[in-house]
């Protein structure tokens, strides 16, 4: 769902994720420490938005032809 390939801001350590269904998306929460760090002290709070309903990714998306 979230990890250093979309999460822009914290590409090595995402964690305590939470999801709250908000009219036709889904609101998740999560924290990081930000860049590489994988610290557990000094963490934000993260928001991401996926639109209902959800759908697999293409699974040919992103193979090398």
């Amino acid at each position: 769902m979230l990890d250093g390939r979309n999460c822009l801001w914290s590409k090595d350590c995402i964690g305590m994720p939470s999801v709250v269904q908000v009219g036709r998306r889904l609101a998740i929460f999560y924290d990081a420490p930000g860049g590489t760090s994988v610290s557990h002290m000094k963490r934000d709070i993260g928001l991401a938005w996926l639109d209902l309903p959800l759908s697999p990714p293409d699974a040919s998306a992103g193979k090398d032809n």
